[in-house]
């Protein structure tokens, strides 16, 4: 029994039509017979209660995406498979050059060990990960890149998590908040748990991501041990199943991390609007800091970083 899919929330996008065979890319007998296609996504699954099953989750996240960029996704790629061996096979270059960012999936079946790097057990939400390759995708639509990210700027070498022109917290923020109720509920008490240890939001805001190394780590382990892996360069997290334990990433750090990004845009978005989260990914990824962008658009947030920290606690321990 499939259990990708959660509780699906009414969507808010246009309403999904089979997709046009392509121009160019993959043969058609290359290419899975389940086809949706929307303005913001083309998603290709082995069957279609699959399809309809990822279909109810990447609405959810596009009309959340929407909510804050006020704009409709860009066009993503998602490519579902049942195991790795089908992601392994498949030929990702003439797919990647159709979209800006793709998204490779692996179906969850039930009794599946496979947990999410946050703790949470069951939750491997799609919305997430969608709202990952969104946001890759609308940060090239900001910057007029024509291909995928090759690296953060300044830095010597590509990185492989999120947009590498956003600063990790902002890119997983993003995506936190594209998750399923249950999810989100599940971060604001584990937030709540770890109060009076958050981290600081100077360091928040400049950090790398706490899990990403660790999951790097073992992801190499495993294609060295059993091979339950496979890696799509260029597509961000979420694309492996992984057999871990709950809180394994990053400890108490890492499950903080991920709380206190979706808790923090929150916050913002509830002082200044939703679509003040848009101009706050615009400004990181031309290279702006928080307090320059919060002095050039915030309202009715503190435009220093010590006082916004004050502030978004005192709204924390209101939740």
């Amino acid at each position: 029994m499939i259990t990708l899919a959660l509780a699906g929330l009414a969507s808010a996008c246009a309403a999904p039509q089979r997709a046009p065979a392509a121009a160019a890319g993959p043969s058609a007998e290359a290419l899975p017979a389940a086809r949706v296609r929307t303005a913001s996504y083309e998603l290709y699954a082995p069957n279609d209660a699959v399809a309809e099953a990822v279909r109810q989750e990447l609405d959810r996240g596009a009309a959340i995406f929407e909510r804050h960029f006020g704009v409709a996704p860009p066009l993503i790629g998602v490519m579902v498979f049942n195991s790795t061996d089908e992601m392994r096979a498949f030929d990702w270059a003439p797919f990647r050059a159709r979209f800006r960012a793709v998204l490779p999936w692996l179906v969850q079946f039930e009794g599946d060990p496979t947990v999410s790097a946050t703790g949470v057990e069951g939750q491997r939400a799609i919305s997430h990960e969608a709202c990952h390759v969104f946001l890759m995708a609308q940060t090239s639509v900001t910057l007029g890149r024509t291909a995928g990210p090759a690296a953060r700027p300044g830095a010597g070498a590509p990185r492989s998590y999120g947009d590498p022109a956003l600063p990790d917290w902002f890119d997983e923020g993003v995506a936190t908040l594209c998750e399923p109720e249950a999810l989100h509920e599940s971060r604001v008490a584990q937030l709540r748990a770890v109060a009076d240890s958050t981290i600081p939001l100077a360091e928040l805001f400049s950090m790398e991501h706490p899990v990403w190394r660790q999951l790097q780590n073992v992801m190499d382990a495993q294609r060295a041990g059993a091979g339950d892996t496979a890696r799509v360069p260029g597509t961000g997290p979420g694309i492996t199943r992984l057999r871990v334990r709950p809180g394994e990433f990053g400890g108490t750090r890492g499950i903080t991390f991920y709380s206190q990004t979706n808790s923090v845009l929150e916050f913002m978005a509830e002082r200044e609007g939703p679509v003040f989260v848009a101009r706050l990914g615009e400004g990181l990824a031309r290279g702006k800091t928080v307090e320059e962008v919060l002095a050039a658009h915030a309202r009715r947030l503190p435009h220093g970083i010590p006082a916004l920290e004050q502030e978004w606690k005192a709204w924390h321990t209101t939740r």
